[in-house]
């Protein structure tokens, strides 16, 4: 079985097609671009059925580097990337546990010519105490040898990130992109300060995702409420459907007027990416 992943008609008609500015990575071709991707891995491909939640960290990860133009300088440097409100169940709360849940991305990135990714897993609900850096065996995340994937280091950070990223016991590397897979940001004021401090100190770009148009937009609203501008250049994309979508569904019941009814539910359904950047100086320093 081939890949199976998700074009923009696939996920909502009523906002639009999704289409990247590169042609070759349109949602029409990512499938024959992952399938090109996989020719390069000697031992198997790079992943056949459908797209889980695990899998789809990693091509969310994956795509959003591309699409940010990422890649290049990684190939020299290695990718390091922040994923901030981390939890044990998605994300590990041990090298070879986070190791097996980004598999996949260490294999994209071994095609594209990658050679090291650094993952530093910050959160409250990360499942373990502040660790640093860990480099990975391939025999302890499941990896045959004579499989392509890139090196890996893990860091953890158990806290919120704005509240201890100075009183860390070890060092913290140098962002190249950051992440929060579904953060719900409109529903928990703590987010502000980290995300301010991301923005603005941590220099990287900021790519959130979300069960739904609705959350994506109200993630967008309060990153508004927060001050930070409306549309470009403040986003590198504003929400959309995201094509590399958790195929995994689960059911939850929300109020509706005076009933119930349920919402069917997929990790990483969409995205939107803002770059970094002083978007508050007169908050800047508030946020230190």
């Amino acid at each position: 079985m081939g890949w199976q992943v998700g074009t923009s008609r696939g996920f909502d008609e009523t906002h639009g097609p999704h289409m990247f500015q590169n042609p070759e990575m349109q949602c029409d071709g990512l499938a024959a671009e992952l399938a090109r991707l996989g020719a390069r891995c000697p031992a198997r491909n790079l992943h056949s059925g459908p797209v889980d939640d695990s899998a789809s960290r990693s091509l969310t990860i994956w795509l959003g580097s591309r699409r940010l133009a990422l890649l290049s300088a990684a190939r020299t440097a290695g990718l390091c990337v922040y994923v901030f409100g981390a939890q044990e169940a998605k994300e590990g709360s041990d090298p070879a546990s986070t190791a097996r849940v980004f598999a996949l991305l260490r294999r994209l990135l071994a095609a594209e010519g990658v050679s090291a990714l650094h993952l530093v897993l910050c959160g409250p609900e990360v499942g373990c105490a502040s660790r640093d850096a860990t480099v990975v065996e391939a025999e302890a995340a499941g990896v045959n040898p004579d499989e392509l994937a890139c090196e890996l280091t893990v860091q953890y950070l158990n806290g919120l990130y704005h509240q201890i990223v100075h009183d860390s016991p070890f060092p913290l590397p140098d962002a190249h992109l950051s992440v929060c897979f579904q953060p719900g940001l409109w529903g928990y004021d703590s987010w502000e300060p980290t995300v301010r401090h991301v923005l603005e100190k941590l220099g990287a770009p900021l790519l959130i995702t979300s069960y739904s148009w609705e959350e994506a937009d109200d993630d967008a609203g309060i990153l508004e409420e927060w001050g930070l501008p409306e549309g470009s250049p403040a986003w590198a994309w504003e929400a959309e459907p995201n094509p590399t979508a958790s195929q995994t569904t689960v059911q939850r019941v929300v109020p509706y007027f005076s009933t119930e009814k349920r919402e069917e539910l997929r990790d990483n359904c969409y995205w939107q990416c803002v770059r970094a950047g002083t978007y508050w100086p007169e908050a800047g320093a508030g946020a230190r």
